[in-house]
């Protein structure tokens, strides 16, 4: 009796583990089904029942004939419907920016740079990049203190007038000028000068006085030529350089010059006294030259 008794026990207990475990079981699995129902309800919201709400921001400014804009579904769908256009053509109007005038050149041309921020194909009604200006004066060309090495001083600077200037000149059509000189100080004396001349004249004759500086140099026996390959570089348009010698009261005298035209300006820049720096007349004639644009 006692046997039976504690095998009951033992079986009713058996049973409340077996139906335990089973509920557990049971719990499991209808969790995992709720899971699939809910991501496969959500699944068939997303992709089959769901209907775009489109929100599309503000059209972008016109460029190059297309302006575009961003639209976004708010509810998020996997296959977005009906979604709206987010390019489109249109009407393209310039929107020019322009740089500031160039100074004006030698010419009487001064220039900028427009560039349209729309990009449009059509230029119409696109600002001049180009203009007629009133040329500098020559006084705009003359060598400052500040192109000389240290030591130099300005020493005269003035206006030429038609009265300064020869028959020949006159006729080519000389039209204003200046000369202006500097001097090399050394030890309170002067020791070297330079001399800069200026002259313009019309386009079509401002060669005429750098062919005179050329056959005075093959017709003077005082002036040397020397090759273009000692100067080592183009100045202006057109350049020569020679030697000159002279003697006067018994004593001899060599000075370099450097004539170059550029445009319609006619420059002439001498170096001599009794320290010779033809390096220094090299410079201060490019640099003349890079004055005139």
């Amino acid at each position: 009796m006692k046997e039976e008794l504690e095998k009951k026990k033992s079986d009713n207990s058996n049973n409340k583990s077996k139906t335990k475990f089973s509920r557990i079981i049971i719990i499991i699995i209808s969790t995992l089904l709720l899971i699939t129902v809910i991501f496969f309800y959500d699944y068939l919201d997303q992709t089959i029942f769901c209907k775009s709400d489109w929100k599309c921001g503000e059209w972008s400014i016109c460029k190059a004939g297309v302006q575009s804009r961003v639209c976004a579904d708010q509810k998020n769908c996997n296959n977005p419907t009906d979604k709206p256009i987010e390019n489109q053509q249109c009407l393209c109007v310039g929107n020019w920016s322009c740089t500031e005038w160039s100074n004006c050149s030698r010419m009487g041309k001064q220039n900028r740079t427009c560039v349209d921020e729309n990009v449009c194909e059509n230029t119409t009604g696109n600002p001049a990049d180009l203009q007629s200006c009133i040329p500098p004066d020559s006084s705009e060309y003359i060598l400052q203190l500040a192109d000389f090495p240290q030591g130099w001083v300005l020493k005269e600077r003035v206006e030429r007038f038609k009265s300064d200037i020869d028959a020949e000149a006159l006729y080519w059509g000389w039209k204003g000028g200046y000369k202006v000189s500097y001097v090399l100080m050394f030890e309170g004396l002067e020791k070297s000068w330079v001399e800069q001349y200026i002259s313009i004249y019309p386009l079509e004759t401002v060669s005429f006085p750098m062919e005179k500086e050329i056959d005075g140099i093959l017709k003077t026996a005082f002036n040397e030529n020397i090759s273009s390959s000692y100067i080592g570089i183009q100045i202006g348009n057109s350049s020569v350089i020679y030697r000159t010698k002279s003697t006067i009261f018994g004593i001899d005298y060599t000075s370099y010059t450097i004539s170059f035209s550029k445009f319609d300006v006619f420059e002439k820049i001498t170096i001599y006294g009794s320290i010779m720096d033809v390096e220094l007349l090299k410079e201060l004639a490019t640099k003349a030259a890079d004055k005139i644009v």
